[in-house]
């Protein structure tokens, strides 16, 4: 039979095993969380109000924990060098990705042990991820499984093949979203934009089986999203928002790098999310500059069965995503810079941080095209020159006019400075610094001020981010 004293000594250890990672990771700064750990370890069948237990520990039962942490480290230090896992994903400062407490691989796409990284990953512990923010993907690991996926949706979306392209550069660039942020100095919010029943979930949905996962968030709200944007470095799915002004703030923080809180703090997102909509995007226009518009077109196919094959295909092709991941992480400063002056060409008239956006997406999905050797990148260029630079300047162009009426002729010297610019042109500090904003803040000014003389009405001055004065 067991006795007080022996049952008190079997929870003691228990637990020191249960908080001994958690104490050792990292300094405790929420307190809330703590106690909650705390009463946790000695809940019993669920119920967290049977961790008074721990308020009647003796010296000696105290003293039997001190000796058993010793006792640990001695043994092996490293179980107490492990770090809290915080949110799913790309690991700061590491080459891991976690995408559960069981699976998780290197950035070379190989799988590795849990028991072998520096983190430490409990179920349903405060302050790890929530277990709908799990992901699960295929075995074995295989770039080519996401490919057979792409020939088969160019056959179930038809003429919505490029959007299904762009959408897939937009969930891998996001994977990636803080890195790209420090490159590109800004961030495009991708939308998923047109009537109902274009398509627009489905190709959402298949995103999110692409990236391990089955949940879609319909209508959930601003605060809810962002707190999921902090909580993983793989994007989910925000379905139909309300609020075109929801989407503009999230868009608008996003591009800031700096999410509201629900606790009176700032939360720092660690990606973004692939919204829907078919609400007025005059509800945008404040904002445009931060969005990444993928137009849809009516479905050709609404057969069930093909929806399904669809979809089955994207869980199996999550096999990939460890492939996709690697390719996105060699996209550079200078490739986007090079695709936004090719893409100048035919734009003139966009604002360059636009123009960036879609750069950012042609130059994903152009890598991961080349690494499959599938021949569809022009595709996405006429898809870009028919209608996503079109819609940009009939939807948002008139209320952009407006907002940007007194910018007009700094507007227009960019586009030409830009276009003028060749590759090879980029000075050599823009891609040693390896950072478009750069590019944007240092080089143009310079550019601008040479041949704003020129301009009648006098010469130029206090030339910076977007903004000339006359003297």
């Amino acid at each position: 039979m067991i006795t007080g004293e022996r049952y008190r000594a079997i929870m003691a250890l228990l637990f020191c095993f249960r908080t001994a990672w958690f104490l050792g990771s990292q300094p405790q700064t929420d307190v809330a969380h703590f106690v909650k750990g705390l009463q946790s370890s000695f809940s019993v069948d669920g119920i967290m109000e049977d961790g008074g237990l721990f308020s009647t520990f003796t010296k000696e039962l105290l003293h039997l924990m001190t000796a058993a942490d010793r006792t640990l480290r001695e043994q092996d230090d490293a179980l107490f060098k492990k770090t809290l896992v915080q949110y799913v994903g790309r690991q700061r400062n590491s080459d891991i990705t976690l995408l559960n407490p069981n699976q998780m691989f290197s950035g070379a796409g190989v799988e590795v042990n849990s028991e072998e990284t520096p983190y430490i990953w409990i179920e349903s512990w405060p302050g790890c991820p929530p277990a709908h923010l799990y992901r699960t993907i295929e075995m074995p690991f295989s770039l080519a499984a996401i490919g057979e996926w792409l020939v088969l949706a160019r056959t179930v979306q038809g003429h919505n093949f490029p959007a299904t392209l762009m959408t897939l550069a937009s969930t891998m660039a996001m994977c990636w979203y803080r890195k790209l942020l420090g490159e590109v100095g800004h961030f495009n919010l991708p939308l998923l934009y047109r009537e109902p029943m274009c398509g627009k979930t489905l190709t959402a949905q298949c995103m999110a089986n692409v990236t391990g996962s089955d949940s879609v968030y319909s209508r959930c709200t601003l605060a809810a999203i962002t707190e999921l944007c902090s909580m993983s470095t793989i994007p989910v799915v925000w379905d139909d928002p309300t609020e075109a002004a929801d989407v503009s703030q999230l868009a608008t923080d996003l591009g800031n790098g700096a999410i509201r809180g629900t606790k009176d703090c700032n939360l720092q997102p660690q990606t973004g999310c692939l919204v829907t909509a078919n609400f007025d995007l005059g509800g945008t226009k404040k904002c445009y500059t931060h969005l990444n518009l993928i137009l849809f077109e009516k479905a050709e196919v609404s057969d069930v069965a093909h929806v399904m094959q669809l979809e089955d295909g994207a869980r199996k092709a999550s096999a990939a995503l460890p492939g996709m991941l690697s390719l996105t992480d060699g996209v550079t400063a200078v490739d986007i810079w090079k695709m936004t002056l090719q893409i100048m060409t035919c734009c003139k008239s966009l604002e360059v941080r636009l123009v960036e956006g879609m750069a950012v997406l042609l130059t994903v999905m152009t890598k991961i095209l080349e690494a499959l050797n599938l021949p569809w990148s022009d595709e996405l260029f006429t898809y870009l020159q028919t209608e996503i630079i079109p819609s940009h300047m009939q939807c948002l162009g008139h209320s952009v006019n407006k907002i940007a009426a007194n910018h007009g002729t700094f507007s227009r010297l960019v586009s030409d400075i830009v276009s003028d610019l060749a590759p090879e042109q980029i000075p050599e500090y823009v891609k040693l610094n390896g950072s478009c904003l750069t590019l944007r803040t240092v080089e143009l000014p310079r550019q601008i001020q040479q041949r704003a003389a020129e301009l009648p009405g006098g010469r130029t001055k206090n030339v910076c981010m977007g903004v000339m004065k006359k003297v």
